[in-house]
């Protein structure tokens, strides 16, 4: 994703802080050293704690999707939370539901685990909390308790609030799908989700204590929008062949370019994005916009083969729903496609799109012609 920054690996997939992340976590350190400097190191703890917890219930996830043969290529973590990149569409119902379940449960077991260490240790939970001011000096004077609360909170809020993208959402619709199908599920699972972010806005507008969820709001909307409209890609361009829509002669460039000269032959040659040819059928892809933003802080002489980033890979086999969903996972505007171990051409996203909108008029002329 733009505007994130990958800082290490765990079993193959990337893990990545968003910059608004950063952002956040550095103005609440940088302002609680300026306002109460001995509560820097409780601050930094309970942070570490927070989005460590987080990232593991993510990991959860991530670690039951690579056992149900669904590849996550990364986690990214933002200001509201966790979010892992893989495809869990057009899966079964099963594997979807143990991958959502995964992260709630792991909150759960932590939550049971710190609850037995709380009966043979006295004294590491507050005995009362009386004010919102003392409940945060709480969090950040009882670790084990803020671990707990972390927890707790995590698992009701992603498993009892049924709104996709959260957790849910996702069990929500994996048990109609087990009934009805995917589709209809996903529909009927958008539906819900919008009633609950039209709940949420006005708890969060008439309860001064909620106003959280007026952030949260959004993010789920938009995360039920996405994935209405990618069930409805699916049904569409599922039954189409990859290779109607391939452009056989993509524009390639050679790893041992420098920055300036890709600049140049993207600019000669009118394109937005372009493969990068590592040798031996290896490529990887550079976008006008990571270039852009690299020569603002960078000098032009780096090789491109060091900044390119690897790609999703298609293949003649594959439908246009699958080139669909690799099209919007990219970084840039082409996705490769190999015939075995050969390339044969790039889908684009313009070309994509044109047929998405090509199939969605033929279906809505069809059924007003009725």
């Amino acid at each position: 994703m733009k505007y994130s920054y990958t800082i290490g690996k765990i079993k193959g997939i990337e893990i990545q802080l968003h910059i608004t992340f950063i952002l956040l976590v550095w103005g609440i350190l940088a302002w609680v050293a300026l306002t109460d400097l001995p509560m820097f190191i409780p601050s930094l703890v309970f942070l570490i704690m927070l989005f460590g917890t987080v990232l593991l219930h993510e990991l959860s996830h991530s670690v039951v999707s690579l056992r149900e043969g669904v590849k996550v290529d990364s986690i990214l973590l933002l200001p509201i939370g966790g979010m892992a990149s893989a495809d869990l569409t057009n899966i079964p119902a099963q594997s979807e539901f143990k991958i959502a379940i995964a992260g709630p449960m792991f909150n759960i077991i932590m939550v049971i685990l710190v609850l037995v260490i709380a009966a043979f240790i006295p004294n590491i939970f507050p005995v009362a909390i009386e004010s919102d001011v003392e409940f945060l000096s709480v969090m950040l004077n009882y670790p084990l308790f803020a671990f707990l609360y972390i927890n707790a909170m995590l698992a009701l809020f992603n498993l009892f609030v049924p709104a996709i993208p959260m957790d849910g959402g996702r069990v929500l619709r994996s048990v109609l799908a087990m009934f009805i199908g995917y589709y209809r599920a996903t529909q009927i699972s958008v539906k819900v989700s919008t009633v609950i972010t039209i709940g949420m806005v006005i708890l969060g507008f008439f309860s001064p204590s909620l106003r959280i969820l007026l952030i949260i709001a959004p993010f789920i909307y938009l995360g039920a929008r996405a994935e209405a409209e990618l069930s409805i890609a699916e049904r569409l361009l599922i039954g189409v062949p990859i290779t109607k829509i391939i452009t056989k002669k993509p524009l390639i460039l050679k790893a041992d370019l420098t920055l300036t000269q890709a600049f140049k032959t993207l600019k000669e040659k009118n394109q937005t994005s372009a493969l990068v040819n590592l040798g031996k059928n290896n490529y990887r892809i550079i976008s006008i916009e990571r270039l852009i933003a690299i020569l603002e802080t960078e000098k032009g002489r780096k090789l491109l083969g060091k900044v390119a980033v690897p790609v999703i890979v298609l293949h003649t086999e594959d439908n246009c729903a699958d080139a669909y969903k690799a099209v919007i996972r990219t970084e840039g505007d082409v996705v490769p496609v190999f015939k075995k171990d050969k390339l044969v051409g790039v889908v684009t996203k313009d070309s994509i799109n044109k047929l998405y909108r090509f199939r969605a008029a033929e279906i809505d002329i069809a059924t007003k012609g009725r």
